[in-house]
């Protein structure tokens, strides 16, 4: 496999995880560990990906929707006008002495303001 090749796969890799190591590049490309090595070493070099030990990272590692979604303050601001319709209708859903479970999350926060006069048991 030519140097180019193996160094497009290597900063497609880096790009679909946070780490990727030498052994799962030794196996995407079918090259030597030492081979591999000198590619991380001359695209760090380059500036085109992130020599970490066993491995490479890329330079801007990849978004996880889950894992880094957007803050809680912007999401509150989406649709506020349906969350407060939501959680207005959940509210009145709900009776005194009821136990309610309610989730973290934007739509169940704007509930808080109907339930603070109701006299329910509320599970996080």
């Amino acid at each position: 496999m030519h140097e180019k090749e193996r160094h497009r796969i290597i900063l497609s890799a880096a790009q679909e995880k946070p780490v990727v190591t030498v052994a799962e590049l030794v196996d995407l490309t079918e090259s030597s560990e030492a081979t591999i090595r000198r590619d991380i070493a001359a695209l760090h070099v380059a500036k085109r990906l992130r020599r970490v030990r066993g491995g490479a990272e890329a330079l801007s590692p990849p978004q996880f929707v889950g894992l880094a979604g957007r803050p809680f303050s912007v999401n509150q601001t989406m649709n506020a006008r349906q969350k407060q319709a939501i959680a207005k209708a959940a509210v009145a859903l709900c009776d005194d002495g009821d136990s309610v479970i309610i989730n973290g999350g934007t739509t169940t926060f704007q509930m808080v303001h109907h339930l603070a006069n109701r006299r329910l048991q509320v599970f996080t």
